[in-house]
């Protein structure tokens, strides 16, 4: 396991606040798991048991409506910490969200019941885990705000931003499908969107793929 926490340790330096003895059972508990692409890691019907450090790819955290709609929530990449295990040991009831897996992704796991011990007496991870939870917390308010008042061409607008600058490029690898659920709606409510924007000569539509024309009218949508 010493290899395994040294991958740890290069994206999580909070670890080396931990006392000799706390890193050492760190080290005995320790678990590796690597994802296929959608794989489900935890879903909000069952029991999580480990907390996962995310070593590569990313895991998609959402939520499904009654209807089937998906809605991303926000997304955890290498050096966080998947915490949900912590809200079923506090009693909080079964989860409420789901997460899955990018292709290739590799966590390293280790049991909840320990993290929370370590909590208990590292003053410093206390503090770690609980600025985490708020960021989360900013982050599903965020898109709570953005599907509750913004209207879904500007959401649509803004995803496509983020993705231009996320991907480097202006040719964007992105099915309608993969947009729908970051944005929170229906398909082909997103088709209809992206063809307005490619009546408009903002975009051209691809199979598989999306790439932006005018790169200052999207650019203009992440300063709104």
């Amino acid at each position: 396991m010493q290899d395994m926490y040294s991958a740890i340790s290069a994206k999580f330096p909070l670890l080396s606040a931990l006392s000799v003895e706390e890193q050492a059972v760190v080290k005995a508990n320790l678990g590796y798991v690597k994802f296929a692409d959608q794989q489900l890691l935890i879903t909000k019907a069952e029991q999580c048991k480990s907390v996962f450090f995310v070593l590569t790819g990313s895991i998609r955290v959402y939520m499904v409506s009654e209807e089937g709609r998906e809605i991303t929530l926000y997304r955890l990449v290498p050096g966080d910490v998947c915490l949900f295990t912590l809200s079923c040991l506090a009693g909080l009831g079964e989860l409420l969200a789901n997460a899955e897996a990018s292709a290739g992704t590799e966590v390293v796991t280790l049991p909840g019941i320990i993290y929370q011990n370590l909590m208990h007496s590292s003053p410093a991870l206390h503090k770690h885990t609980m600025a985490s939870a708020l960021t989360r917390l900013r982050q599903v308010m965020k898109v709570v705000e953005l599907v509750t008042f913004v209207p879904i061409k500007q959401r649509v607008g803004l995803f496509l931003c983020d993705a231009m600058h996320k991907q480097g490029s202006v040719k964007l690898k992105l099915t309608r499908e993969q947009i729908a659920l970051e944005v929170g709606t229906a398909r082909e409510v997103v088709s209809r969107v992206l063809g307005e924007f490619e009546q408009e000569g903002v975009l051209t539509l691809g199979r598989g793929s999306v790439t932006v024309l005018q790169r200052d009218v999207i650019n203009d949508f992440c300063l709104v």
